[in-house]
């Protein structure tokens, strides 16, 4: 045995384990030396020697009854190493422990509820994760996928579920505990809390019972000093002869019947007219004359009320419009919602009956569609209606057939027919200006409603239908009433700067320059021919047929449009204020507009009045549309 220490294995290992030290299969153990000091504490020994040859010891008592010696073993036996490993892995010793999976199957719970998504449950935990799924509350639920249970096992693997620690610390993703309630959506209400009291941003007013105020009440009486009276105390006549004369009667201009009968046209100042019946009229209509001025101020009022119990309606924004293919004013309002009460028809069906006030001029219309648009913290109505004359019209009256079967009528006559139902007056009146003539008995036959057989008759003498502003009547102007080619010489009723235009648009179109054509009846046999004089006639328009075309003013009435509309034209679109001069400008007058050098003159075709109230700022603006000609 060398001194270095070194164990030299010559021999494969063997399965038992023992360290055989010089010795061949089957061998002799060989003799082995030990040498040792030891202190025996007590006087006790132990031990197991298989082959000694040689020992010396000794020992030293610590006690009376301990001894001490010395053992000396010298083997003197070489004892090379027999046995070495063949390969440089070995098959490891199976031990049993936890076992770790990267996925296992989860174990299926018992519960009544489902939901794919919850909301988490924020816990205080020192540990932080970006995403971990949590331990499954202790109650009935049911989901389609859940996390596997826990094993109280040590072992690891790349994927496991953590445990949950009750301490305190923070997460940044994880799944929450379900709260138990009924159910849960994406979307839903808010909750409807049944309390007492409750807050909004905007509600629906109350109607409040106050007082009002009329604008006629009773007077206080005044004693004044004297009296004056018509009449006086007669006295007893003096002696002698009294001869009483009688002046002539003055002829005065009115018929006293007490009807004040309005015939010129509506103006924006607010005077009134009085004409003599009995004498020559007013004079010619004087032009209103806008004149150029470099701030033109206008101070806007408008206002919506409902005619019946004067209810004031507040109102966002008011539009009205009309044109000569219209017979009533068409009216738009945006109002808040609290006003439906107010627009609502009442229990009759009968339309709301509304008057807008624009810069102190009335105009009147039926409620006839009313659409609510609410967002939050807000409610609209868009309302829309039509003028009064909306009741000659359906679905307001039935159909009916008119007609003159056993009398001539001339035409104005029948438009008064139309406007009776058994003899008894509608309470319309008609202003009648084309030119009249007679319709033999048989001739008119219209079904329809009253506003049809109107326009029938006002299509026959070339005119249409306007309606008044707030009463019940109705104008039938000519479309011309005077020749395109004669405009030049016309006073025109407005005349407008480019000054007071805030906007101009002007659209040019060319027409078939027709110089004539022909009309005809139908049961009358009448044929006609209307010639634009000092043209040789060769240009023809299309044909005219009219059952009323029964005489020569009526086919020279219903001829004059249809040579009017030709040639170059141009559309002026002028928007302006409503000055107090002007007013809103309906259809029908002649305006000239004057454009730096370019000076047009033309008839009003339509009009349009838009009314916005925003941030407590009131704009009034009206558009009107012109019909010019270009060398005509």
């Amino acid at each position: 045995m060398s001194g270095d220490g070194d164990l030299l294995f010559r021999y494969p290992a063997r399965t038992h384990g023992n360290l055989v030290f010089g010795a061949d299969d089957g061998g002799e153990i060989p003799t082995s030396h030990i040498v040792g000091a030891g202190a025996l504490a007590r006087p006790t020994w132990g031990g197991v020697v298989e082959r000694i040859e040689a020992l010396v010891a000794s020992a030293v008592l610590v006690r009376p009854s301990a001894w001490a010696g010395t053992v000396v073993y010298v083997s003197d036996t070489q004892r090379p190493l027999v046995g070495h490993v063949a390969s440089g892995f070995q098959d490891g010793r199976e031990l049993e422990a936890g076992a770790s999976t990267a996925s296992q199957d989860a174990r299926r719970m018992v519960a009544g509820g489902s939901m794919r998504q919850q909301r988490a449950e924020a816990i205080d935990s020192a540990v932080t994760e970006r995403a971990r799924d949590a331990t499954r509350a202790g109650f009935p639920i049911h989901v389609r996928m859940q996390d596997g249970d826990t094993r109280s096992a040590l072992h690891s693997g790349g994927f496991a579920d953590a445990r949950r620690l009750r301490a305190g610390g923070a997460v940044s993703l994880q799944d929450g505990r379900p709260v138990r309630v009924g159910g849960s959506l994406r979307v839903r209400d808010g909750l409807h809390v049944s309390a007492a009291g409750s807050r909004m941003l905007f509600q629906d007013g109350r109607p409040l019972q106050i007082g009002t105020q009329g604008r006629v009440r009773r007077g206080r009486p005044v004693v004044l000093g004297g009296e004056q009276a018509r009449f006086q105390d007669a006295v007893p006549p003096r002696p002698g002869i009294y001869t009483p004369t009688h002046p002539e009667p003055e002829d005065p201009c009115y018929v006293p019947d007490g009807d004040l009968v309005f015939s010129a046209p509506w103006t924006a100042h607010g005077n009134l007219i009085f004409v003599c019946e009995r004498h020559d009229g007013p004079g010619p209509v004087e032009t209103v004359v806008v004149p150029v001025r470099r701030i033109y101020t206008v101070i806007n009022t408008a206002t919506l009320r409902r005619v019946d119990g004067d209810v004031l309606i507040p109102t966002l924004a008011m539009t009205l419009t009309i044109d000569v293919e219209s017979w009533t004013w068409g009216f738009t309002a945006r109002t808040p919602g609290s006003a439906l009460p107010d627009l609502e028809p009442g229990a009759g069906g009968q339309p709301v009956e509304v008057e807008a006030q624009i810069n102190g001029v009335p105009y009147r219309a039926l409620i006839e569609g009313i659409t609510r648009e609410r967002v939050f913290g807000r409610s609209d109505l868009s309302v829309t209606g039509r003028g009064k004359a909306a009741v000659l019209d359906a679905p307001y009256t039935p159909l009916s057939t008119f007609g003159n079967p056993l009398a001539a009528r001339t035409a104005q006559q029948l438009t008064n027919d139309v406007l009776t139902l058994n003899g008894v007056s509608l309470g319309w009146a008609v202003n009648w200006s084309p030119e009249d003539w007679l319709v033999p008995a048989g001739v008119f036959s219209h079904q329809g409603s009253y506003m049809t057989a109107l326009n029938a008759i006002a299509g026959a003498a070339g005119a249409y239908i306007q309606p008044h502003r707030t009463g019940k009547s109705l104008d039938f102007l000519l479309r011309y009433p005077a020749k395109p080619w004669e405009w030049g010489d016309v006073t025109p009723d407005y005349e407008l700067p480019a000054d007071v235009v805030q906007k101009e648009g002007i659209v040019w179109t060319d027409k078939a320059a027709y110089n004539r054509v022909f009309v005809r009846g139908v049961k009358v046999p009448y044929l006609g021919q209307v010639t634009r004089a000092g043209t040789a006639g060769d240009i023809d328009a299309p044909m005219v047929t009219d059952p009323l075309i029964t005489t020569t003013v009526a086919g020279r009435q219903r001829g004059l449009p249809a040579l009017a509309d030709v040639g170059r034209q141009a559309a002026v679109s002028l928007r302006l204020p409503v000055l107090a001069e002007t007013g809103i400008i309906p259809p029908g007058k002649f305006v000239r507009y004057v454009d730096g050098g370019v000076t047009r003159i033309g008839l009003v075709r339509s009009t349009s009045a838009a009314i916005e109230r925003a941030e407590e700022k009131l704009t009034i603006w009206q558009t009107i549309g012109v019909e010019t000609h270009v060398g005509i």
